[in-house]
């Protein structure tokens, strides 16, 4: 069988997302696929709109592959329907966004996959509640603090960049946190006291992890996110490291993905705990760190796999 031959791809993004922070990521992408000789459309979530009447989605006949740089998942699964009939590879697919973009979903199917072992944050989720009506009774949470212990983290299951994440101290903050949260789907967490300040990112493109960093914070602020002001240095996983981020993001369906890592026993020891994992994670700090530029390992990822496809 002869190489298939790849020309045209289109990168999925969102049109209220403008900022150099996300636009450069797309950049990036665009000019790893020219050294490929690969023509990367960029299209956003109005280009196509998320029709149910109607079954195109105007990919032109041209199209090998699509980039879903977005969280529209009604508009992922519209154009992976497509995809599936017309044979095209989507990265990621709708599913595996979904499962990311909600913390609870992620911890689910974790927690659920049995040909992997996963070390886990301890996770009670929130009783659900409606907003106006929320927490009449809210007993549950003394029984909540006797499982997790004080302090304990409070995460919201939909957010990005360390926000919506909060760190309550004694009982009358957890019920401060949980009064106003009600009506939003959120997570208790056990607070890993080992790891406060600091985490590993693991970026992973395939198979393998390709790139890796600490983050720490410079203040007391228990999150280590570069986006409230932590610091990076360059990281060397250990094998169990990778092959924990590995495992992580073939759980969740994904082909590349950055995955956040904690520590258990102390910086000492290696990260084995899996915090969150991102389907769509920035890389521009990671290559300033690092030197890895992942837009091009996601780019010779997709080239390898249609080679791949066209020898079989």
């Amino acid at each position: 069988m002869q190489r298939r031959n790849i020309q045209h791809g289109v990168l999925v993004t969102n049109a209220f997302l403008r900022t150099n922070k996300f636009v450069e990521h797309y950049e990036w992408l665009a000019e790893a696929a020219k050294q490929y000789d690969i023509r990367l459309d960029l299209w956003d979530n109005t280009h196509v709109l998320t029709d149910f009447g109607d079954v195109s989605s105007g990919l032109p006949e041209s199209v090998d592959f699509v980039i879903f740089w977005d969280k529209d998942i009604p508009l992922a699964t519209k154009l992976y329907q497509e995809c599936l009939q017309r044979d095209i590879p989507m990265y990621n697919r709708p599913e595996a966004i979904a499962l990311c973009d909600d913390k609870c979903r992620t911890y689910q199917a974790l927690a659920a996959c049995q040909e992997y072992a996963f070390t886990l944050i301890p996770t009670i989720v929130a009783p659900m509640t409606y907003q106006g009506i929320g927490y009449g009774d809210a007993a549950f949470v003394d029984r909540i603090i006797e499982r997790l212990s004080l302090p304990l983290v409070i995460k919201e299951c939909f957010g990005s960049f360390g926000q919506q994440v909060y760190l309550a101290r004694s009982r009358e903050e957890v019920m401060e946190y949980t009064h106003r949260l009600a009506g939003v789907p959120f997570l208790y967490q056990k607070y890993m006291k080992p790891s406060h300040g600091v985490d590993v990112r693991l970026q992973v493109v395939g198979d393998q992890v390709v790139a890796a960093m600490k983050r720490r914070s410079v203040t007391e602020d228990f999150r280590a996110n570069l986006s409230n002001g932590g610091s990076m240095e360059r990281y060397e996983p250990s094998v169990a490291e990778c092959e924990i981020a590995v495992q992580a993001a073939k759980a969740l369906g994904l082909s590349f993905a950055g995955v956040d890592l904690l520590f258990a026993k102390g910086e000492s020891h290696p990260a084995t705990v899996v915090c969150e994992v991102n389907s769509n994670a920035h890389f521009r700090n990671i290559a300033e760190c690092t030197g890895v530029n992942t837009a091009q390992c996601i780019m010779e990822m997709i080239v390898q796999e249609a080679e791949s496809r066209g020898t079989k």
